[in-house]
């Protein structure tokens, strides 16, 4: 008999896990406005998870704080770490309809895909997007969260955190996407510097060859970052003329946003 190769145990353990959290997301989902609470065993019947399996599935978001138990009757109810998500959601969707028409001035302006960025974490979330009509353009996810330190609009919100933090962020993570990449930490460095200066930041080819992107960011009345605007286009429609007249257009918009929210630029 033969035994089962590594790869196969680490597949058949992804698979596990794939399917617990699977479970877990379908536990969650059942919490609704309209029914905020459940017992074990009316999860277990409206999910079709065994009740042992149900058991630990909520025990187990109950110890993270996704869910929280009524010891009088015994129902799970949404628990704190599941309001703050709820909070983040709401406030990025406010968030965007505020910053539509600035997005759609500059969309029209540049003529080119424009977008709006927040930090999560350390990562981006593409929380809006108009699509330019040209019939070459970047689809950008929406709603989801994107990896990628050579973005230009991470390097802007790398840009502006405590050196020691930036620090910690960038080591292990310059790796090559392409030929135009930076891999070198002081070269990086000294490049977040210039983008904290100027408050506009480029990715130049860095991770997809033959694309572009400028990025600048929108200040509260405290001077907090709230979210970053962006330009996308391909190279061909990159050049020095065009980038200056992007940059034009999304300084005006950031300005002009970042000043109803009340951000006063010393």
């Amino acid at each position: 008999m033969t035994a089962p190769s590594s790869s196969g145990r680490t597949e058949e353990v992804k698979t596990s896990v794939m399917r617990s959290l699977k479970r877990g997301l379908t536990v969650l989902a059942q919490f609704t406005a309209e029914r905020p609470e459940w017992t074990l065993t009316e999860i277990s019947r409206q999910t079709g998870i065994h009740v042992a399996t149900a058991h630990r599935i909520l025990r187990t978001l109950e110890s993270e704080g996704f869910l929280s138990q009524n010891e009088e009757t015994n129902k799970y109810y949404l628990g704190p770490a599941a309001a703050r998500m709820a909070y983040l959601a709401e406030s990025h969707d406010q968030l965007k309809r505020m910053a539509r028409p600035y997005l759609e001035r500059l969309a029209q302006e540049t003529g080119e895909t424009a977008a709006v960025v927040v930090d999560v974490e350390g990562s981006l979330l593409i929380i809006d997007e108009i699509r330019t009509a040209h019939p070459f353009k970047l689809l950008l996810p929406v709603g989801q969260v994107v990896e990628g330190i050579h973005l230009a609009p991470a390097k802007l919100f790398l840009a502006y955190r405590p050196p020691s933090v930036r620090a910690k962020l960038i080591r292990g993570r310059l790796a090559a996407r392409t030929e135009r990449t930076v891999t070198d930490e002081a070269t990086f460095e000294r490049e977040l510097q210039k983008i904290a200066a100027n408050d506009l930041a480029f990715d130049l080819e860095e991770n997809f060859l033959g694309l572009c992107a400028v990025a600048s960011a929108v200040r509260d009345e405290t001077g907090e970052i709230k979210c970053a605007f962006q330009v996308v286009a391909p190279k061909e429609r990159f050049g020095r003329a065009e980038a200056d007249r992007y940059v034009r257009a999304l300084r005006e918009v950031v300005h002009g946003f970042s000043a109803s929210l009340g951000y006063r630029a010393s």
